[in-house]
């Protein structure tokens, strides 16, 4: 009987070994390619903070400097969700709302909120306070 439960323990560690070992990494070496890929010189370079201050101040002159740009926000994700149509959104500081490409779903499975993140994105508009940026690619998650 000894022996039994000995086993059992073997193989109840090698399991929560193996499992704590296989879990992905959010970016893959392969990875950096893509990564730089995303940084191109006609992309803006932003923090959410800095983003919501310019709105905040001037929306129409917020529209005018960012609009229909490509930029990388980084912020701090207050909310992950998936909606009824797999819409995936990220936001950041509370008024950055990104909506993310589909192929971008495993990528959401190693992000928690308090995260801080770095996103590309096109900014559509300010709605109600709110900042939509849309066809978002997450760069880097600074706290993994």
């Amino acid at each position: 009987m000894k022996d039994v439960f000995i086993f059992m323990i073997v193989i109840f560690l090698s399991f929560l070994l193996y499992a704590g070992l296989t879990e992905p990494p959010l970016f893959y070496e392969g990875d950096i390619a893509y990564i730089q890929s995303l940084r191109k010189p006609n992309t803006i370079t932003i923090t959410a903070e800095t983003l919501i201050e310019d709105y905040d101040d001037n929306e129409i002159r917020g529209n005018k400097k960012y609009k229909n740009k490509l930029i990388i926000i980084e912020g701090t994700v207050t909310d992950i969700t998936e909606g009824m149509f797999g819409t995936l959104t990220i936001d950041l500081n509370y008024s950055v709302h990104c909506t993310l490409n589909k192929s971008e779903k495993d990528r959401l499975l190693n992000i928690s909120k308090g995260d801080r993140l770095e996103i590309k994105g096109k900014v559509n508009d300010s709605i109600f306070s709110t900042i939509g940026i849309s066809d978002c690619k997450i760069i880097k998650n600074f706290y993994k």
